[in-house]
């Protein structure tokens, strides 16, 4: 199935992962806690870690939440993005996501368009 919108979006408020079945939607920057890379049975991650994890999960509904509270308590991540779902290097993701971050304050908004097809 192809679909239209861009799997993972960047901007000055936060992120928006649709990369996976298990992606987080939207996360703001000031819900972040930690972000880290890590790799799991060979593949590199980008680990997302929320400050209120509950509520987040909260959002999601059924078998969504059940995998992403497993994920969690595997990593330690609320959210894994991994490099097999998009088409940037995970390295480049990562450096973005810090730099946005950190520095909250660039209003460029970035649209990448990252899923494998």
């Amino acid at each position: 199935m192809i679909r239209k919108e861009p799997s993972f979006v960047i901007n000055e408020h936060g992120f928006v992962d649709s990369s996976s079945y298990t992606s987080g939607g939207a996360v703001a920057w000031k819900d972040i806690q930690h972000i880290f890379m890590y790799e799991l049975m060979g593949q590199k991650m980008i680990g997302v870690k929320l400050q209120d994890e509950k509520a987040f999960l909260e959002r999601h509904n059924g078998m969504k939440r059940k995998l992403m509270t497993a994920n969690s308590h595997m990593v330690d991540a609320t959210i894994s993005i991994a490099q097999s779902s998009i088409t940037l290097p995970i390295d480049q993701l990562y450096l973005m996501m810090m730099n946005h971050w950190q520095h909250g304050k660039d209003s460029k908004i970035h649209v990448l368009n990252l899923r494998k097809s």
